[in-house]
């Protein structure tokens, strides 16, 4: 995937343009990380609606235009997000679209459920609430019949269940966008993060290496030192969002031979 930006002076004028490559590859493994379900579909294109990545993959759906869909010739239109339902030909299935324009830049993602995966959760939370109501309701009638002179206590007691119930389900709820949060805040911080780090190893390396120009010992030793820094925050942030694969039970174990008198000689720079 190319992308480019036109570069221009201090007076408007035309000063060149600034290229690069982003492999899809890259995307594509990130989308496999993500659970949307066996009939789930995630789509990233430009916003005149061509495929530039896609799961599940489809060599015939990359570089292809949907620009006549409803997505791109309605909805987009009138607003940079949203969701709906879409019947999709190809396999006759009916799904729900979820879409966001990426800020600043032409592009466009939209994740595609199926009924079935998105509305799941809703329905096991009804049939389990419908039968614990039921359930409730079953035992206060016993009582009904057999504790009439003890009405007020037991009034009292099913407002306090309810209170707890209610209590429970809003601390689900939050924890329920707290992880979702996180979650959102990790993918996106390790992109700002990265960015960054690259260019600080990078360029630290140059300098170290003197490869624009001779540079006196002490300059190329706090540059190895930067390096070294940045090579060791740019770990840490891939350690954290190994946090993220735990939870998905995604995380691999690799042991490895550990350099003691290197560790030891970082701790102490």
């Amino acid at each position: 995937v190319i992308l480019s930006r036109r570069l221009a002076g201090a007076d408007g004028s035309f000063a060149g343009v600034v290229a690069a490559t982003l492999n899809g590859d890259y995307l594509q493994q990130f989308f496999d990380t993500l659970r949307i379900g066996e009939q789930g579909i995630i789509a990233f294109s430009t916003d005149d609606g061509t495929i530039l990545v896609r799961r599940p993959y489809r060599e015939d759906y990359i570089g292809r235009n949907f620009g006549t869909s409803s997505l791109f010739r309605e909805r987009l239109v009138a607003a940079a997000s949203g969701v709906f339902s879409m019947h999709y030909r190809d396999d006759g299935r009916w799904r729900i679209v979820g879409y966001q324009r990426v800020e600043t830049l032409p592009l466009v993602v939209q994740v595609a459920l199926s009924r079935d995966t998105a509305l799941a959760h809703w329905r096991s939370t009804l049939l389990v609430q419908a039968g614990a109501g039921a359930a409730l309701l079953l035992a206060l009638s016993l009582m009904a019949l057999r504790l009439n002179r003890e009405l007020s206590a037991r009034l009292l007691a099913h407002e306090q269940l309810s209170a707890t119930v209610s209590e429970l389900e809003r601390a689900r709820l939050v924890a329920e966008t707290s992880s979702r949060v996180k979650s959102q805040f990790m993918a996106h911080m390790s992109h700002e993060l990265r960015t960054p780090l690259n260019a600080i190893i990078g360029f630290s390396e140059m300098i170290r290496d003197a490869l624009m120009g001779p540079v006196s010992a002490r300059y190329r030793d706090y540059a190895n030192d930067i390096h070294s820094s940045g090579s060791h925050l740019l770990r840490l942030i891939n350690e954290v969002l190994d946090l993220s694969k735990v939870e998905a039970g995604r995380l691999e174990l690799h042991e490895e031979t550990v350099d003691l008198a290197k560790l030891v000689e970082e701790c102490r720079r």
